[in-house]
């Protein structure tokens, strides 16, 4: 597609969703469209584009996005005249944007449609304006001529890889690029104005670089010499040309510019036997001439040291000496290791020198020297024998203290040392773990962790220039342990399973840690002191009698052993549980705020008399149930018991058995019992009928209730089945008898219940 069938495409699309947009916002009440008198775009190359929007207020919002719908950026106006929103990069092609306008307490205007140009293109270069200097050994150029400042030309090679580019300073330019070739060839240029894209390239022409005439080899002379630069001198050359040297394998050996019509080049080395060398000249512009081969003599030897003319030096952690004796100024003198592996080299000053070789190592041993006078060859090597190097002293024990802490670095201080030993402790396994350089006589080695329990650790110490001495084994004690808790620093309340629970500890230290387990070493909770005191409140202790265990940890020792505790009930004597019974009386019930106020337990009413009789059902009994359940309260069920014959007993039993299978409890189920027939036997017998009905479906988890003086004077309490549990009303001070569970209240006052409702102790494991 062509820009312009483009360009009419993008119009056609943009009146289609202006038309659609009238319709919308006809319908919608959208805010006023943006118009694209309104807006202008201007697209540049390599920078942030811009889209200018006019006349809008204080706080429109403009937002943009490209013609996929991807969001470009957005911003609000400050009410000036003219609002730009800055985005990243339109694109090099024509395209279009999507704008919204959002206006305070309206909604957003549908998207505009709005065209941009491309970015534009810079003209191609003239190859007229264009020319090219191939030099040789010294960058090429290439002058560009009718351009303009600020414009950017780039040159690349026919492989496309960039050579050079520069930006014009006025209205021509020269660019130096590294080396076009000795050969004719091709480059490309192109031109790019500020704002512009680049030209298209340009492709140019350049010549070859032109020959040095090779060198006459009555025109060269060779001067060998031992243990100084050797020269070259060559004569019947030119200001400027420069002579190149090289070995007969072809490796480079020197190189000068001459100054005038002959010159001299020092190379390293021509050798110590005879040989042969190759020569080039080179012109400036010009590429190197041929190679001249030239031929050279070989370089004399100097005699062997005497061995009784060398004294050596070793030294630890410092360089090492040779002291040679009966040489000459200038005389080279060489140090190699028994393997010929060179050590160092000196030139001598006088008549003796010192040699200075790194390291001549621990032990005893062998070295080699040459010496070189000048203008001769290296002597034969000279075996040298050499001395050890000492060692330092052993450390003493009787110096050495060992402070082992607990959560920060240990210490190992050190006496009877000097400046600058080096001191190295290690753990049994030979690993560092320490280290210091002494700054007196003594001197502390911190040593991140040596452990809670007591061990060695091994000490070195190494001083200047001398080796390190044999490890030490030093032992250490144990991190210290906190001193155990006191009974008598601790208090322990239960609140009898509420979230109330507490241990206080006296007689601390500020930042002392406690930590409080349960008697199988599952720790609870754990405490900072910041004075002299904790209270620490926990729900964790139960209902009844126990033991925690409580440690104490003093800042930088380690946790103390455990000391068990003993703390009470928060029952009156006896008592094991609590909780309450209840009926559709108490109406809707918080189960769960009862749990976290010390009830461990709900007896719930759910029937009374029988299918044939008055077939009563609790309203609230299936609802108790389920909430009690869901809050993790122990479930009982009741039946309010009419005993009207033994017949009807039994049928009152089915009905409590029938409703119970709609719940699920997780206890007992009791018969509660208050309606006298004016005969114990009898009432006896009824309750004894009701209980087999129970156990002859299957339940075996039954209960009687009743009240303290309805079973003294209404049932014969030795007749009735055994194995069942007694639940006794009685609201006294004390029961003042046996019972497995204690209604002592009808009054009792609990967050989640409205009104009184009865509350009860438990006596009895089996509940």
């Amino acid at each position: 597609m062509t820009i312009r069938s483009a360009f009419f495409t993008i119009i056609i699309v943009m009146l289609s969703l202006m038309i659609s947009e009238n319709v919308y916002a006809a319908l919608d009440s959208k805010p006023s469209k943006l118009s694209l008198s309104q807006i202008k775009i201007n697209n540049y190359v390599g920078n942030k584009d811009v889209i200018h929007i006019s006349g809008l207020q204080k706080g429109d919002k403009v937002t943009a996005y490209k013609d996929s719908g991807v969001l470009i950026g957005s911003c609000t106006s400050a009410g000036n005249s003219d609002t730009e929103l800055f985005v990243q990069q339109l694109g090099n092609q024509a395209g279009y944007v999507m704008l919204t306008l959002k206006q305070s307490g309206k909604l957003p205007s549908d998207k505009l449609i709005t065209p941009f140009m491309g970015e534009p293109r810079t003209f191609q270069l003239s190859p007229l304006k264009i020319r090219t200097n191939n030099y040789v050994d010294s960058w090429d150029q290439v002058r560009v001529d009718g351009i303009q400042k600020n414009d950017i030309i780039r040159i690349f090679a026919r492989s496309g890889e960039k050579i050079g580019s520069c930006i014009s300073e006025g209205k021509s330019a020269n660019i130096r690029i590294k080396q076009l070739g000795s050969q004719a060839g091709k480059i490309e240029l192109t031109i790019q104005k500020p704002g512009m894209l680049p030209s298209h390239k340009q492709t140019v022409s350049f010549m070859g670089e032109p020959r040095t005439p090779k060198l006459s080899s009555s025109k060269i002379q060779t001067n060998n010499y031992v243990g100084a630069w050797d020269y070259i001198h060559i004569e019947g050359i030119h200001k400027g040309d420069k002579i190149r040297v090289f070995s007969e394998s072809g490796s480079s050996m020197g190189n000068r510019i001459a100054g005038g019509t002959s010159t001299n080049i020092w190379v390293k080395q021509l050798g110590s036997q005879a040989g042969q060398i190759k020569l080039t000249t080179q012109r400036p512009g010009m590429l190197p001439s041929h190679e001249q081969v030239v031929s050279f003599k070989g370089e004399p030897r100097t005699s062997q040291i005497s061995s009784s003319k060398i004294s050596t030096y070793n030294y630890v952690d410092v360089w090492d000496y040779i002291h040679v004796e009966d040489i000459n100024k200038g005389d080279i003198i060489r140090a190699y290791t028994d393997q010929e592996k060179v050590l160092n080299s000196r030139i001598s000053e006088g008549t003796s020198s010192n040699l200075w070789v790194k390291q001549l190592g621990s032990q005893a041993g062998n070295i080699k020297l040459t010496l070189q006078k000048p203008g001769m060859l290296t002597s034969h090597m000279q075996n040298v024998a050499f001395k050890g190097e000492p060692r330092t002293p052993q450390l003493n024990l009787s110096k050495i203290t060992i402070n082992n802490y607990v959560g920060v670095w240990d210490l190992a201080h050190v006496e009877g040392i000097r400046k600058d030993d080096v001191i190295k402790a290690y753990s049994k396994s030979g690993e560092e773990i320490g280290s210091g350089i002494s700054k007196g006589t003594s001197t502390n080695l911190w040593i991140k962790q040596l452990g809670s329990q007591a061990g060695k650790i091994e000490l070195t110490v190494k001083s200047p220039e001398m080796l390190i001495s044999h490890s030490l084994s030093v032992a250490f004690m144990g991190e210290p342990r906190s001193a155990l808790l006191k009974q008598a620093q601790v208090t322990i309340i239960n609140a009898a399973g509420t979230s109330n629970d507490r241990i206080q500890v006296n007689g601390l230290r500020s930042g002392d840690i406690i930590r409080a387990y349960t008697l199988d070493g599952k720790h609870f909770a754990s405490i900072t002191s910041k004075d002299s005191s904790i209270d620490l409140h926990t729900s964790e202790l139960g209902n009844g009698a126990g033991q925690i265990i409580l440690t104490v940890q003093h800042l930088g020792q380690l946790e103390s052993n455990s000391v068990s505790f003993n703390y009470t009930s928060g029952f009156p004597p006896g008592v094991l549980k609590k909780g309450i019974d209840v009926s559709h009386w108490q109406g809707s019930i918080d189960y769960k705020l009862m749990k976290e106020n010390g009830i461990n337990f709900v007896i719930v009413k759910a029937t009374e008399g029988s299918q044939d009789g008055t077939a009563g059902i609790d309203n609230y009994f299936e609802q108790n149930i389920e909430k009690a359940n869901f809050a993790g309260l122990d479930t009982h069920a009741y039946h309010y018991f009419r005993g009207v014959s033994v017949d009807d007993s039994k049928k009152e039993a089915q009905w409590f058995i029938k409703n119970l299978k709609k719940v699920h409890i997780n206890g007992y189920v009791f018969i509660d019992v208050e309606e006298a027939t004016g005969n114990p036997v009898q009432l006896t017998n009824y309750v004894n009928v009701f209980i087999d009905e129970l156990r002859n479906a299957g339940i075996n988890k039954i209960g009687i209730y009743t009240d303290y003086f309805f079973m003294q004077d209404n049932l014969i309490e030795a007749q009735l089945k055994s194995g069942i549990l007694k639940w006794i009303a009685r609201y006294n001070y004390s029961l003042g008898r046996s019972a497995d569970i204690w209604q002592f209240t009808s009054e009792g006052q609990l967050p989640g219940v409205s009104g009184s409702v009865d509350m009860n102790y438990v006596y009895s494991n089996k509940f």
